[in-house]
């Protein structure tokens, strides 16, 4: 590690019994230590749109993001995470089920589009990104 009071730091916090920082100010205070200790992560679209900061996102925060099962993935949902990633794959079956919003307010537009017409990030990627069926 660069940095021994950095490290110092960031081994104090993981290690502490009671109040611990969240991961969003362990991630804003430590970030470059953290993804040296843990280069992979494994998250939600929502977990990475409210943990990882978008400071810098023209830069990227991520080398990869990878989505599977994008045809279930909301396209509202999934594009914060993608912004935050150099390179995307977006993986997933058109045949599978479509994201439901049984229990969610869908905001109607006038305005048309792919973009706006898209139920899925999947189908969205479909009109704008090479497949490799």
């Amino acid at each position: 590690m660069g940095n021994r009071v950095t490290y110092r730091e960031l081994a104090h916090q993981v290690n502490k019994k009671r109040q611990k920082w969240p991961v969003r100010k362990l991630i804003s205070e430590l970030g470059e230590e953290v993804f040296r200790v843990l280069p992979c992560w494994l998250a939600s679209p929502e977990t990475v749109s409210a943990v990882f900061p978008t400071q810098d996102i023209s830069q990227g925060i991520f080398d990869l993001v990878i989505f599977d099962e994008a045809s279930q993935c909301q396209v509202e949902r999934g594009l914060p995470a993608m912004l935050r990633g150099k390179q995307v794959v977006i993986a997933g079956d058109s045949k599978q089920l479509r994201p439901s919003d049984f229990y969610q307010v869908k905001w109607d537009s006038e305005e048309e589009g792919v973009a706006f017409e898209s139920e899925s990030l999947l189908e969205l990627a479909g009109y704008f990104l090479k497949s490799d069926s």
